[in-house]
């Protein structure tokens, strides 16, 4: 893996501001619109860029055929679920620490989906970290219990 140079630490910097001014945005959106309305514009103004670029590439759009059930079931668990919930969640707390909860959400889950869950695992945390170089994950155990 290479060393981290400055324009590295840059474009970090400028995708923490990104992440962070989403939901900054959000919590003020909340002040006016409902939470329904927001996941509404989101995914709208999400998908106009989306649709431009398939059409000046010519790029098919799979959701138009005869399974779109299947892409409006994965739309809705992906995208309007979520955006909803933001939204919902954001009108209660503060915006930064709805940036900070959903930046952490990855770090407790469990390696193996098929694994049953038994009181003995409850007490423990998993951390899951991407090798950025390598198809692979480094999971770390934290024995708690």
């Amino acid at each position: 893996m290479r060393e981290p140079k400055l324009i590295d630490y840059f474009l970090l910097t400028i995708l923490a501001l990104i992440w962070a001014s989403a939901f900054f945005n959000i919590k003020i959106a909340t002040y006016s619109y409902g939470p329904v309305t927001i996941a509404f514009l989101r995914i709208f103004f999400g998908a106009i860029p989306v649709l431009a670029l398939c059409f000046f590439k010519g790029i098919k759009i799979e959701a138009f055929s005869k399974d779109w059930y299947w892409f409006a079931s994965i739309g809705l668990i992906n995208l309007v679920i979520p955006f909803f919930l933001i939204a919902y969640g954001v009108q209660k707390v503060q915006s930064n620490l709805a940036a900070i909860l959903m930046a952490v959400v990855v770090f407790p889950t469990p390696p193996e989906p098929q694994q049953t869950i038994t009181d003995r695992s409850l007490m423990r945390s998993v951390i899951m970290k991407p090798v950025l170089h390598t198809q692979q994950w480094q999971v770390w155990r934290l024995d708690l219990g």
